[in-house]
């Protein structure tokens, strides 16, 4: 962002991400995330936020098949603009609450779900499924400690209807929980 284009001052924006996958056995592996982004001017920080995540996901044959997914994110923020505020929400993993309804400058999310799919194909066009979850977090200002007393919980079920017939692979997903 330079003066010569209409910025206040000069500013270097910033946003470095890397994802890395591992295989853990057959049908069990784990993603990881980390990612910095933000301003610089004159040396000095602007919105700068740090986030880091790890889904870990594990297919098993217990009573039918299944794949329990763990995920586990957090995120820091420094000097953030007022839209840059880190939330949590039915938007943004807390499926037992209305959107964005925890704000603050730091947050932490867990989740876990139990997902399976039914044999059976309808129409030639789609396969059913199903997920039980669990979700926990805490979102806390700036300056703020993050405060285990303060965490927010859910617990659900939800439906999901994948495409036989699609290359995306896209679910089609609707879940309802309890806060």
């Amino acid at each position: 962002m330079s003066k010569t284009t209409g910025s206040d001052r000069d500013r270097m924006i910033f946003n470095v991400v890397d994802q890395q996958g591992v295989r853990l056995a057959p049908g069990r592996f784990a993603i990881a995330r980390v990612g910095a982004m933000g301003r610089a001017a004159n040396g000095i920080l602007e919105n700068g936020l740090i986030t880091a995540n790890l889904n870990v996901f594990w297919k098993t044959n217990w009573r039918g098949e299944h794949t329990l997914v763990g995920h586990v994110e957090g995120a820091l923020g420094r000097f953030l603009d007022r839209d840059g505020y880190i939330s949590l929400g039915g938007n943004t993993g807390l499926r037992g609450y209305k959107n964005n309804s925890f704000v603050g400058g730091k947050a932490v999310l867990l989740n876990f779900e139990d997902r399976f799919f039914f044999e059976r194909e309808w129409f030639h066009l789609v396969r059913l499924g199903a997920a039980l979850f669990v979700d926990t977090g805490v979102a806390a200002p700036e300056g703020s400690p993050l405060v285990l007393s303060r965490l927010k919980s859910d617990a659900g079920a939800g439906l999901r209807v994948a495409s036989t017939r699609s290359r995306s692979g896209g679910v089609a997903r609707v879940d309802l929980a309890y806060a």
